[in-house]
């Protein structure tokens, strides 16, 4: 599954004004859809869903195996992004899986945020994002 406009930004407010895609050119005739490139513009919880299960499941685990994160598989990213959702491990708020499922539209958009944040910062983000995610449990972070 893929994205239209799912590079990397500079300056994404910039971009922001350029959302939509027009498959047919020009407008004409077939309907627009939102680029599902930020939460801000998201209108559906659909588009929410599905915007954090891409981050999650394909662009964070190719970038941090291209890269050497300290951690790559979805669990792991998933862990990360939640537990800063809630500054806690997220399963003591929430009692249902999957996780995603059961936040509310606010905390999936934080969600999404810390997702991107890891995006964006690559390696030296998710090493402090995950060694505070680790604190938060009771664990220590391997370097």
């Amino acid at each position: 599954m893929s994205f239209a406009g799912d590079e990397r930004l500079p300056n994404e407010s910039a971009h922001a004004e350029s959302r939509l895609e027009d498959p047919g050119g020009s407008l004409g005739g077939t309907a627009c859809r939102p680029d599902l490139t930020s939460p801000t513009l998201l209108v559906s919880r659909a588009d929410l869903e599905a915007r954090y299960l891409y981050l999650m499941r394909e662009v964070l685990p190719e970038q941090a195996r291209a890269e050497g994160w300290p951690i790559r598989y979805d669990h792991c990213l998933m862990r990360v992004a939640l537990d800063h959702v809630f500054e806690d491990a997220w399963y003591g708020h929430l009692k249902k899986r999957p996780a995603y499922r059961h936040l509310t539209d606010e905390q999936l958009a934080e969600a999404i945020r810390h997702a991107e944040s890891m995006r964006d910062g690559g390696t030296p983000v998710v090493r402090v994002m995950n060694r505070q995610s680790l604190r938060w449990r009771g664990k220590q972070a391997a370097s």
